[in-house]
């Protein structure tokens, strides 16, 4: 028995040592006379007459925030209360960041399909634990084989999870043109800046089709957060033919809200109309952002867990405390302030720089514990308390003693209470 677990901690060591065999990890296929000017539901680019033909001359976007399943859950049970008040097919927009990218996927892909799309199938698809899949893809034989000799990643491993499981291996080309733009969002290892996966992007930036792209291949990127995952890769053909990529990661470091792909959208707009929307301007973010009002660590005296005495996972706490620093920051742009005790989470004139003023509208867990809401009803400060207790993962799970599908009615709660 001793041996059997010397070899298995000395395995990696001795494989890392190894040769590395190269293969297709990337994905992207090289740029052949592709046109953004065509037809296609990733493109971070609308002008005024296209907004006038298409949706009344009003710039409807939707950003949802990454968090995980918690975000996955949250953002898909927004647009199902949307979709049932009339209000989804106007949108213009939708901009999403790590799990809320699996909602934005799914719905650009399926929101025609009667059977994919339904309420039920939606919250069976988006509430699977997609962690168990993913540790259990590890044990494939061929997953092992090429996990310690090529470099294949554990993120290429979700990947083909989110792939089976929700995707069916969909590409960009197969989402429907006639409804919202599909942005997925990444932050670029190289660069430090947002990624967004659009036509103009792959177009400019890398030389590449994205038309030919799996969708999983950018929801995987835009949910690669550090120390569970590896970076993805994307073959970047506009240096060089030989050798040159960009590496993205989890969105959150450059835009955990998904807001700024939408702003950039309408300085866009706003100088292509020279100075004047057609209507107006209105943008909704789905923030599954979790607020506790006394979080545990305030009563230990020691956060140290069993395994801070090998790793310290502190790490992951700091970087917790710089997305919320961001958040905070962005939404201050936009005229929101979540750092006040009572959350406001209406601006009815935001100006957004150098271009128009928008209606601002925060949908947050955070509004949930506000006393004006309490005061009305206990049931939101209920649901506010264990929505806003659900961990950053790819499950739903944290809140003893409930069951997944329990938290996910309060999510789907939560939903109701806030549109």
């Amino acid at each position: 028995m001793r041996r059997v677990v010397i070899a298995l901690v000395l395995f990696p060591l001795l494989v890392t040592g190894c040769a590395i065999y190269t293969i297709n990890t990337w994905r992207n296929e090289p740029l052949k006379g592709e046109d953004c000017s065509a037809p296609i539901a990733a493109s971070d680019v609308v002008t005024s007459k296209e907004l006038e033909s298409r949706w009344d001359g009003l710039f409807f976007g939707i950003a949802m925030s990454g968090g995980g399943s918690r975000a996955a859950n949250f953002s898909a049970a927004v647009l199902q209360e949307l979709d049932e008040v009339g209000l989804l097919e106007h949108v213009t927009a939708l901009s999403s960041v790590s799990g809320s990218s699996l909602t934005a996927a799914y719905y650009g892909l399926f929101r025609k399909d009667g059977e994919r799309w339904r309420s039920e199938q939606v919250r069976k698809v988006i509430a699977k634990n997609y962690e168990a899949r993913w540790m259990g893809s590890w044990l494939l034989p061929w997953n092992i084989a090429r996990y310690w000799t090529t470099n294949f990643s554990r993120s290429d491993i979700m990947e083909r999870v989110l792939d089976s499981n929700l995707f069916s291996k969909r590409k960009f080309r197969d989402m429907p043109t006639d409804g919202p733009r599909i942005l997925i969002n990444a932050t670029s290892f190289t660069t430090g800046e947002r990624f967004v996966f659009s036509c103009e992007k792959f177009r400019d930036d890398l030389r590449s089709r994205l038309s030919t792209l799996p969708v999983s291949h950018a929801v995987m990127a835009s949910g690669a957060f550090p120390f569970a995952f590896h970076d993805v890769t994307l073959r970047n053909n506009r240096i060089s033919k030989q050798q040159h990529y960009e590496h993205l990661f989890d969105g959150g470091p450059a835009d955990n809200l998904g807001i700024m792909t939408l702003l950039d959208m309408v300085r866009g707009l706003y100088k292509e109309s020279k100075g004047q929307l057609p209507r107006g301007c209105v943008l909704m973010i789905v923030d599954a952002y979790t607020y506790q009002e006394l979080p545990q660590r305030v009563l230990e005296v020691d956060t140290r867990k069993p395994w801070d005495f090998i790793f310290d996972t502190n790490v992951i706490g700091s970087s917790d405390v710089l997305l919320s620093t961001r958040r905070i920051d962005l939404l201050r742009r936009v005229g929101i302030d979540v750092g006040a005790r009572q959350v406001k989470p209406y601006v009815r004139e935001a100006q957004v720089e150098e271009g128009p003023k928008c209606v601002v509208w925060d949908l947050t867990f955070q509004r949930l514990l506000s006393n004006d809401l309490a005061g009305k009803s206990s049931l939101p400060r209920q649901v506010g308390l264990v929505v806003n207790a659900i961990p950053t993962r790819y499950q739903l799970t944290g809140v003893e003693p409930y069951k997944p599908e329990t938290l996910q009615d309060y999510i789907y709660a939560a939903a109701r209470i806030l549109v």
